[in-house]
């Protein structure tokens, strides 16, 4: 069956797929599997239990649920019930989870754990769950499609985390753009293991709901449970960040199921050397470049082969806008700026009380803190954040770079980069490994294949490398630890 027109509002994309295709699977989550017919009516109902619950006040419903089936089902029935909705990490300090609660625009909370912060009405995912249809019940109006649908925090690489509404204007043209590259129909089947408070988590329900996709939603990243499900569900779409990749390599001895057809790399940047040993494993990459602020992809390259260059992300997404800018105050012949995006997927302006409207957005254009550089051809090569650049002897080093190259040497599984002051050099890398790769041979191995500025002075073997739970580098915790 072909994809049919769909509805402009993502908050009908689940009742339209229902009425179209009501016994093809929807979501298999540990031993539960719903239809779509069974996946509309449990939405239905939560639909029903919300409005009844906010009685048309709107604003946004804040998830501080670990409960991941929750919150996918909240992702459809909130704008339903004329809420968006704002999933949050629960780990985060109280302080900052209060701080986003503001900025997002919370006026009620589901929470497995304490109340939420702020003193927001709040209940636990089974009080939502189990309560029955009040009497009197308030009938809300579905969200607008140019309402915001979607706040979701950033990651916080840059900085504080920022709150980012996205509406569904936004939604709909970024799930438009991923199925130009990335196919997606009935039949198919994408299995979520990312958290669903990040934007790369909580498209993927979107996307399947606007295909007739089914979704295999797993509650935490287990590599062997992965592995076993890409298997048994016939899963042809997978979305990883790299640390999840080196850790299915690690234990899947051998190809992936002939059926997967794309597995949507992102979070981070996609070390060479690790592409190469899934590439020759058989792992069919698709090397992306996406944020929160665009909600979700920006430019990603699929059908990677052998000898891939690292940060080759290929073209922007139809629709998808980028140019380079140079740094300010900065000359440069290189071709190498800041990558800057526009078009219907990238968001009107950060949220919160006190920003002005269209905060972070110059003239249509979000400037990144990503460096980058545009071939003839247009496609993009994505460098790495700006604020990482280190000064060394004089020469411009981006840890990617580097870390991309330590990986390649024998042992190593991971590798992350540091700087520490020096008064001679300006600044020294201190790296960090993981896997067998004694640190004396990596230093000898580095000394042996880097030029001079990207060489580590230092080398500490680690279990695992601190990550957050975006599955990006922790590094203020690798500097906490490189200074010791």
């Amino acid at each position: 069956m072909e994809p049919a027109a769909l509805p402009p509002s993502p908050a009908a994309w689940l009742r339209h797929a229902a009425h179209r295709m009501p016994e093809a699977p929807a979501l298999h989550h540990g031993q539960e599997a719903c239809s779509y017919a069974d996946l509309e009516a449990r939405v239905g109902a939560l639909e029903r239990r919300l409005a009844a619950w906010s009685a048309g006040a709107g604003g946004g419903l804040a998830v501080l649920s670990r409960d991941r089936l929750l919150t996918a089902l909240l992702l459809h029935a909130a704008p339903r019930a004329g809420l968006h909705l704002l999933p949050l990490n629960p780990d985060l300090p109280a302080a900052l989870l209060e701080r986003l609660l503001r900025l997002g625009g919370a006026t009620r909370a589901v929470s497995d754990g304490p109340p939420a912060p702020d003193a927001l009405p709040t209940l636990t995912g089974a009080q939502l769950l189990s309560a029955g249809p009040a009497s009197g019940t308030f009938v809300a109006e579905p969200l607008a499609v140019e309402a915001i649908h979607l706040v979701i925090a950033t990651s916080g690489s840059s900085g504080e985390p920022k709150a980012v509404p996205l509406s569904g204007l936004n939604l709909a043209a970024a799930v438009a753009g991923s199925r130009t590259v990335l196919p997606l129909g009935p039949g198919d089947v994408w299995l979520a293991c990312l958290p669903l408070f990040h934007v790369g988590g909580a498209s993927i329900p979107l996307r399947a709901a606007a295909a007739g996709a089914a979704v295999v939603l797993h509650q935490r990243f287990v590599p062997e449970a992965v592995l076993a499900d890409l298997h048994a569900r016939a899963v042809t779409h997978l979305s990883l960040v790299p640390a999840m990749l080196a850790r299915l390599l690690e234990v899947s001895g051998g190809a992936p199921p002939r059926g997967l057809r794309h597995v949507l790399m992102g979070g981070a940047a996609l070390p060479g050397p690790l592409a190469e040993r899934a590439l020759a494993a058989g792992w069919p990459l698709c090397a992306s470049y996406g944020m929160t602020e665009a909600a979700s992809q920006v430019a990603t390259r699929c059908g990677l082969r052998p000898g891939w260059r690292p940060g080759d992300v290929g073209s922007p997404l139809p629709g998808m806008e980028v140019t380079i800018v140079p740094e300010p105050g900065v000359a440069t012949t290189t071709g190498v700026g800041r990558i800057r995006v526009r078009g219907p997927a990238v968001m009107a302006g950060y949220a919160g009380a006190g920003r002005p409207t269209g905060a972070g957005i110059e003239a249509g254009w979000f400037v990144t803190g990503d460096l980058g550089s545009l071939a003839p051809d247009g496609s993009l090569t994505v460098l790495g954040r700006a604020d990482e650049v280190v000064v060394t002897g004089g020469e411009n080093v981006h840890p990617a770079q580097v870390e991309s190259a330590l990986s390649g040497c024998p042992g190593v599984v991971e590798a992350a980069v540091v700087a520490l002051d020096d008064p001679v050099w300006g600044a020294r890398l201190v790296a960090f490994v993981t896997g067998a790769a004694d640190p004396g041979a990596v230093l000898e191995w580095a000394r042996a294949q880097l030029p001079s500025p990207w060489r580590p002075r230092a080398v500490q073997r680690l279990g695992a490398l601190p990550r957050n739970a975006a599955g990006k580098l922790d590094r203020a915790e690798l500097l906490r630890l490189a200074a010791q």
